[in-house]
């Protein structure tokens, strides 16, 4: 039995939009996406979420990392402009 859920390298070249990619579940579908190779944009409501799951991914990946709100259209719209850019 292998301890990964992908293939090495099979998401090289790819970005991963994670919702609520700083805990709990999701936080581990953002490592495991991470470790096949994609860059990870990590969004959550919680910056202090955010920053604890950029220092575990980022040891060889590139994070992007939004705090955002879906309740604020403008943030909203914010967050997403910043992450297209």
């Amino acid at each position: 039995m292998t301890d990964k859920i992908f293939s090495d390298g099979i998401l090289n070249g790819h970005v991963a939009f994670v919702t609520g990619g700083g805990t709990g579940i999701t936080g581990g579908v953002a490592r495991a996406l991470a470790e096949a190779g994609a860059n990870v944009a990590l969004v959550s409501r919680s910056m202090d979420h955010l920053e604890a799951a950029t220092r575990i991914i980022t040891q060889n990946r590139t994070v992007l990392t939004v705090e955002f709100t879906y309740r604020l259209l403008k943030t909203a719209f914010a967050s997403m402009n910043r992450l297209l850019r």
